[in-house]
């Protein structure tokens, strides 16, 4: 998956069905102020070179309520996750890399 921030709309999940990647990408334009106001109901924090996403809410917008496999193929990605220390203690959140991608 992949999460697309902006300084122009709320985060954006594209490629909800990949589920072997999940990186956060902005343009390399945006600040680290923006970066740190970019956050809504799926980003919680940006911090350094990676942001928190809220696990739930990243179900949600990923766009496949109602296809079993995938949520079975969602929590293998959150289990994976949590094995290698990338979930919150509270397993409500897990940590994606925060990438900057040049202006196109």
């Amino acid at each position: 998956m992949i999460i697309r921030l902006s300084t122009e709309r709320p985060a954006q999940v594209e490629a909800g069905d990949v589920l072997t990647e999940l990186s956060v990408r902005h343009p390399a334009s945006m600040t680290a102020e923006q970066l740190a106001v970019a956050t809504d109901e799926l980003v919680e924090e940006v911090d350094g070179d990676h942001a928190w996403l809220v696990l739930a809410e990243l179900r949600n917008r990923a766009g496949h309520r109602a296809d079993p496999d995938w949520h079975r193929r969602f929590s293998g990605m959150v289990d994976y996750a949590r094995s290698s220390g990338w979930v919150s203690d509270d397993g409500r959140l897990v940590r994606a890399h925060l990438e900057a991608e040049p202006a196109p």
